[in-house]
């Protein structure tokens, strides 16, 4: 249970504390103290973008990204490449997962979200294999001559 705002609630909540937690919360002071410093860290974590403390810029981790892209770009009614269409099944703990995913087009993760396109897995597997070979074999042209033909939204390597 949290510490209660209620004076009432306070002091049954603080009947249940250790002797060294009572000493520290009947302070002159500390409850204000306390309740600042709450007001404070909301008023942070309510600030978006640059402004925010916790701003990384571009040093952001991709998972952050994978959230953060779905709100500029919404999720299509099917994949962008073979126009498959959205399929929805349970997993294990009960949610739905869909067969549409965000990927990067060109691997490199910025917040921009033309950036990213929306595949089903299949072409997603394609297309980070295509990647793999033309960073591993030199196989560069073949990602153009495969996506070029299928979509003209992702732009020539």
């Amino acid at each position: 249970m949290s510490m209660p705002k209620d004076p009432e609630k306070f002091k049954v909540w603080l009947s249940y504390q250790s002797e060294k937690t009572q000493r520290r919360w009947t302070k002159p002071g500390a409850l204000e103290a306390h309740w600042e410093r709450c007001k404070i860290r909301s008023q942070l974590s309510r600030q978006r973008g640059p402004d925010s403390p916790r701003w990384k810029g571009d040093d952001v981790q991709i998972k952050s990204l994978h959230l953060l892209i779905p709100k500029n770009k919404p999720r299509p009614d099917a994949c962008e490449v073979c126009n498959e269409p959205e399929k929805k099944t349970p997993t294990k703990n009960g949610k739905m997962r869909s067969n549409i995913e965000l990927a990067s087009i060109n691997h490199t993760y910025t917040r921009n979200p033309d950036d990213y396109i929306w595949l089903c897995c299949g072409c997603h597997k394609k297309m980070d294999k295509i990647q793999y070979n033309r960073l591993t074999r030199g196989k560069q042209n073949f990602f153009n001559q495969y996506y070029q033909a299928n979509i003209s939204i992702i732009p020539a390597l």
